[in-house]
């Protein structure tokens, strides 16, 4: 049977390398709001993360303050750093070429809109997504590793898991993409250290990630499996 591919993809590492900054500059934020102990704990632990989880993991660990004062210096941080992360060289073209073809594109991100939209707008091809989530600001929808916001991704695009692919870049993002049922990649090109695990292919570069998609786009329309 002839399917109509869709591809779905993360935000942070994928489309705008964001981590480093976030790496860079989140550890000075926490040590201001955060005794030094619940600090060290949470530093380096949010890859991936929803922002209410991040929350919730501060106040597991003995923060008492208030989501709002969290948050409020939280958002100016990220925005500061969704308008200066590099975007990842490539992706733009590859969205472009992706929505020539007629694939259905979307976007789900663990970050609230108004961050996305940072984002969005700093693309060429920005509006080729036809469907953008915020898990974070859905929250009927569990976090990242739950499958929701791709399931309700797949479910406003039209598109079952078996003609549905998801490139994500951290091991909270893959695990929410396996459980979804989608085809998964894994996007490892700006990644340090030991690889997450458990996609069904991994991108080490930008050349081999338009690979898989045209591979995976060539059989949806052939009938036939992927990978």
């Amino acid at each position: 049977m002839v399917m109509n591919p869709t591809i779905i993809f993360d935000m942070d590492g994928v489309i705008v390398r964001s981590e480093q900054l976030w790496n860079d500059q989140e550890p000075a934020y926490f040590a201001r709001i955060l005794e030094p102990s619940i600090a060290q704990q949470l530093i380096g632990n949010t890859r991936g993360l929803a922002e209410s989880l991040i929350y919730e993991k501060a106040k597991e660990l003995g923060h008492t303050g208030t989501k709002e004062d969290f948050f409020s210096g939280y958002d100016v941080l990220a925005q500061t750093i969704y308008r200066e992360a590099p975007i990842t060289i490539g992706i733009d073209s590859l969205i472009a070429t992706l929505a020539m073809f007629g694939v259905r594109l979307g976007l789900v991100s663990s970050s609230p809109k108004n961050w996305i939209n940072i984002v969005l707008d700093r693309l060429k091809h920005g509006t080729a997504f036809e469907f953008v989530e915020s898990v974070n600001d859905h929250p009927e929808l569990a976090p990242k590793p739950a499958p929701d916001g791709y399931v309700a991704a797949m479910k406003a695009l039209g598109s079952t898991n078996t003609e549905t692919l998801i490139i994500e870049d951290s091991q909270t993002g893959i695990n929410a993409a396996i459980a979804s049922g989608a085809h998964v990649c894994g996007f490892a090109l700006h990644m340090d250290g030991e690889l997450p695990h458990g996609a069904d292919i991994f991108s080490h570069t930008m050349e081999e990630l338009e690979r898989h998609c045209q591979k995976f786009i060539a059989h949806c329309r052939m009938g036939a499996a992927f990978p």
